[in-house]
């Protein structure tokens, strides 16, 4: 049986035809892995400030894919704890053509432990904008309004219930690719402060 014909789009023969696009991509991907490769050992360098603290034991990760929702991303995990039942992370993430995000991510006992220290940065993260997972799905990373919301639009109460709904706890923000430099900042500040919301 002879398949159906496939056609391509003038865009699409225009593009596989363009091999600087690919080099192009390439080139970005490499960068934003230098950068993230900076990040990290800053990061390192601040987790001295935990000497032997659980979450430090095991050294950060950057991590590339090509197919998050059909787009390419790169992700630096430090802390990076991934059990079966616990999991405690902080998760800086590039993703082509959405933005930079910076995310923490609570389940099980690491959780339990940091769930009185989160309730009490409530003000500050719903004052620096951060937003907070709603979605059951511990593993959706897009902050769209079915995943996430501000939380800025809880008030304590619900932010607590919020915080123990689903068995896990995510928060955080999200940066324009559009200046490169400063969400590099940006995102360092919140890795920072989120470790300060979830470390005793």
């Amino acid at each position: 049986m002879q398949g159906s014909k496939i056609q391509f789009s003038p865009a699409e023969m225009s593009l596989m035809n363009d091999a600087s696009v690919i080099l192009t991509k390439n080139s970005v991907l490499q960068k934003v892995k230098e950068l993230f490769i900076g990040m990290q050992q800053e990061m390192q360098e601040a987790a001295g400030m935990y000497p032997g603290h659980a979450a430090f034991a095991i050294p950060p990760k950057i991590s590339r894919g090509e197919n998050y929702l059909g787009l390419p991303y790169l992700i630096l995990d430090y802390p990076r704890i991934f059990r079966r039942e616990d999991s405690f992370a902080i998760r800086s993430m590039f993703w082509w053509g959405r933005y930079f995000s910076s995310t923490l991510h609570l389940a099980g006992s690491f959780r339990e432990q940091a769930l009185e220290r989160l309730a009490g940065s409530y003000p500050l993260l719903a004052e620096k904008g951060y937003f907070i997972s709603i979605h059951q799905d511990p593993w959706l990373h897009q902050y769209d309004a079915d995943v996430y919301t501000p939380v800025s639009d809880l008030d304590i109460q619900a932010f607590r219930k919020q915080c123990g709904m689903h068995g896990h706890v995510k928060t955080g923000l999200t940066w324009p690719l559009t200046d490169i430099p400063k969400a590099r900042e940006e995102m360092m500040k919140s890795w920072k402060f989120l470790l300060d919301c979830s470390l005793a």
